[in-house]
């Protein structure tokens, strides 16, 4: 997946939530953030009934797009779409062009 320094780089503005989050949390993060978007990475391949309940209800709780990238994306791209969860996959430019696609990276001063 995309490093942060290189989305940076690209005009995004980041704001680094930790790997110890809990999905349940990110939605109340989200609200209190101006963001345009929640991008998550999945370096598991194993897309369990937990992590797929925990995926679905944070898509339906959020009003802005939800995109996950990683070894997951690129195995479940189908259920993670079916979940409400844009796959960017794994290969860098891939990942970019599809992010660049849903949230324009930021343009201001």
């Amino acid at each position: 997946m995309q490093t942060a320094s290189s989305q940076a780089a690209r005009g995004y503005r980041l704001l680094y939530l930790g790997a110890d989050l809990p999905l349940a949390q990110v939605a109340q993060v989200a609200a209190c953030v101006d963001i345009a978007g929640v991008l998550l990475s999945g370096t598991t391949t194993v897309l369990s009934e937990q992590l797929q309940a925990a995926l679905a209800a944070l898509a339906d709780a959020l009003t802005i797009p939800l995109m996950l990238g990683g070894a997951l994306s690129d195995r479940h791209q189908e259920k993670l779409s079916s979940l409400g969860v844009l796959p960017l996959g794994s290969a860098y430019g891939n990942a970019l062009q599809r992010l660049e696609q849903v949230t324009p990276a930021y343009g201001g001063p």
